[in-house]
């Protein structure tokens, strides 16, 4: 009678059907210890006891399967670490206001992180590394709740009267005019502001008709980028430009149907490379100008940073509101608009207000001739005594 001993068979065996891959035919008698027919631990003629494994492989193997392959896999896992880790770094970076190099760049881009995130949660369950899905998940509740509030708003309602306000980056001037003063029109415009405005662009603008539906302005037309300028449907006093600020920037107090409101017509310097320290001094500059303005008070214009810069979060802190944000408009992006079939990639361009009810709408508008979708909002306005 031949009696087998199974100690040194391993566990990998009851993955299979039959008991037979217990062994594999390899044309010598017996084990490698010297074991032959009716010795303890000796297999039949023509067989060799599998090697051995240790318990723990062995209950690995059971409960998982094999990769289809190992290189594979691992540089998946590799990637997906690397996706991780990009988010790690700009989830913190934006949360702290680190903006040195390009720092400020990964920030801009901070919503798509939920896709990145996505795709890394995705391919870590594929290959079954749980840690990864883990971290993957608690990316994507990150981003999640950074990103709620353009998906939530927080709209307030003050009554039937509405103010609309627009703003749009002529880019040197080169906007279709005439379209612009339709788009004003057809939107019930009441206050404009517009960037980089040329002193053709402004007479172009003007023959359009734009003085006939908006009869007060204030404007500072430069050449290419530097120049500003705003128009109102209602009159305007103290026109004051801000000062030591890159662009020209103006400020303005308009009488509208709620009480007078002071209006920042806005072009904040653009980070061009890494050193971006010129940018973020004007940024500084700006914040350090508006922020003493008295309430209520309307900044709109391009300021060359999304909702996560610290350009935007420093004026929140001071007490703005971004009107895309509070009227649950979603991720409005605004530029660049040149880069067919792509859509824009980021939303530079805001409206954002302090002292005055939140707004109930936020939407863009294309106008030809420029790399930047303007931007039109609603907003409810207090009247006196309210």
């Amino acid at each position: 009678m031949t009696v087998f001993s199974l100690s040194n068979v391993s566990l990998v065996s009851l993955k299979r059907p039959s008991w037979s891959w217990l062994f594999s035919r390899a044309g010598a008698d017996g084990l490698q210890n010297g074991g032959g027919r009716g010795q303890p631990g000796a297999p039949r003629p023509g067989f060799t006891a599998a090697a051995p494994v240790p318990r723990s492989e062995g209950l690995r193997r059971v409960w998982e399967p094999e990769p289809v392959g190992k290189w594979p896999s691992r540089v998946v896992a590799v990637a997906v670490v690397v996706m991780l880790a990009v988010t790690g770094v700009t989830v913190a970076a934006r949360l702290f206001g680190w903006q040195s190099g390009p720092l400020l760049f990964l920030v801009a881009v901070t919503p798509y992180l939920f896709g990145v995130c996505a795709v890394a949660g995705a391919l870590a369950l594929v290959v079954r590394r749980w840690i990864l899905v883990a971290v993957a998940a608690a990316g994507l509740l990150v981003v999640g709740v950074l990103w709620a509030p353009p998906f939530i708003g927080s709209p307030e309602d003050a009554g039937p009267t509405e103010f609309t306000v627009m703003t749009l980056n002529l880019q040197f001037g080169g906007a279709d005019a005439a379209q612009v003063v339709d788009i004003v029109r057809e939107s019930g415009v009441q206050v404009l502001s517009v960037q980089e405005l040329t002193a053709n662009e402004q007479a172009s603008l003007e023959r359009a008709g734009l003085a006939v539906v908006l009869p007060y302005r204030y404007t500072a037309p430069r050449d290419r980028a530097s120049g500003t300028g705003m128009w109102s449907a209602f009159p305007m006093s103290a026109r004051t430009p801000l000062t030591g600020t890159w662009l020209e920037n103006l400020s303005a107090s308009v009488r509208t149907p709620g009480g007078p409101v002071t209006v920042v017509a806005l072009h904040a310097g653009a980070p061009l490379s890494l050193d971006h320290g010129r940018a973020d001094m004007d940024a500084q500059t700006i914040v350090d100008q508006v922020a003493p303005l008295q309430a209520p008070l309307i900044v709109a214009g391009d300021f060359n940073a999304t909702r996560d810069n610290r350009f935007i979060r420093q004026l929140e802190g001071q007490g703005f509101t971004d009107s895309a944000t509070a009227a649950g408009a979603g991720l409005i992006r605004t530029w660049p608009t040149d880069m067919s079939p792509l859509p824009p990639i980021v939303g530079i361009d805001h409206v954002m207000t302090r002292g005055l009810p939140h707004a109930v709408s936020a939407r863009t508008v294309s106008v030809a001739g420029t790399d930047h979708l303007g931007l039109v909002v609603r907003l409810p306005v207090r009247q006196p005594g309210d």
